[in-house]
């Protein structure tokens, strides 16, 4: 996609004020939000204030989700600008922008937070011992962020091997992962080494199917409001 086709499609999603997921890895935050203008230089996204926005740092990289057309697209940009309480009490954060946009693009590995109402179950079992049920709090295509419990002082090493399931509905899938990360006592940020081919990741297609319908719902939920 050209430059020119990228700010059609943001200026079209603008029109619409289009409901968007934007996800910040350093610092770790997520939150939605949604289009409001596109210029020669980026494009604007305003943040309601009941999603109490987190702290997004200028000059660092972020992914944005969206539907346009009815697929669902993601890109990588750059954080020019964040007004944590802007004009009328919103929060705004300015993108530069991108150089691609994505559709259906299974190797643009984007967090998606995982809300209570989700009905995202998740078992986790280290060794021998029975499975235990945590609390997912956002997934990907290449890993997943949960809270467990229970585990002892100092919880889980890093690079401890778990065996997980993830249950949406009639979607089940046992998957393999390694605990890369404890940012906070008992939060475990966990990658899934079989959806890693080089450094393309080529998730299981179950995978797939669940944290496709995850972001379906939390884009829905955010044009519900």
């Amino acid at each position: 996609m050209d430059h020119d086709s990228i700010v059609r499609v943001l200026s079209e999603c603008c029109k619409r004020s289009a409901p968007v997921l934007v996800v910040c890895h350093a610092p770790a935050a997520a939150c939605q939000a949604r289009f409001e203008a596109c210029s020669a230089d980026g494009v604007t996204l305003t943040i309601r204030p009941e999603e109490r926005p987190p702290h997004f740092k200028a000059l660092t990289m972020c992914t944005v989700s969206f539907h346009h057309d009815n697929r669902l697209r993601t890109f990588p940009a750059r954080i020019v600008t964040f007004e944590p309480v802007g004009r009328e009490g919103v929060a705004r954060l300015g993108l530069a922008h991108p150089s691609q946009i994505a559709a259906d693009n299974a190797r643009l590995s984007s967090r998606v937070p995982v809300a209570a109402a989700s009905g995202l179950e998740l078992t986790v079992r280290i060794g021998d011992e029975p499975a235990r049920k945590a609390r997912p709090i956002n997934v990907s295509m290449s890993g997943i962020m949960f809270e467990l419990l229970g585990v002892g002082e100092g919880g889980l090493p890093i690079d401890t091997e778990v065996q997980l399931e993830l249950r949406l509905q009639d979607q089940v899938i046992a998957i393999g992962g390694i605990v890369r990360r404890q940012p906070e006592p008992n939060r475990y940020g966990v990658l899934f080494p079989s959806a890693l081919n080089g450094l393309q990741v080529h998730p299981p297609e179950r995978l797939q199917r669940i944290v496709r319908e995850l972001e379906k719902r939390w884009l829905q939920r955010a044009a519900s409001v």
